[in-house]
């Protein structure tokens, strides 16, 4: 979705009225000039479809997230 920044904006402040973290703010908008966040610019706000779509493409084997390690565990074979 297409944002118009306004005076005063931060990407917390965004990220909570839209529901989305603040690394997928920026990732959404790493390649717009540093810092990205400026008066006027209209930058993309990630959508529940644009995470959907990210999580389902992490890895072949479906793995979607972060997955945890248990140092006692052993590797699977």
């Amino acid at each position: 979705m297409k944002y118009v920044v306004q005076k005063g904006d931060d990407e917390a402040t965004l990220a909570t009225m839209h529901h989305v973290s603040v690394g997928n703010l920026r990732k959404a908008n790493e390649l717009l000039p540093q810092p990205y966040l400026v008066e006027g610019r209209t930058i993309e706000i990630p959508t529940n479809d644009d995470a959907q779509q990210n999580n389902a493409s992490d890895d072949q084997n479906g793995h979607q997230g972060v997955e945890t390690f248990n140092p006692g565990d052993k590797p699977a074979e």
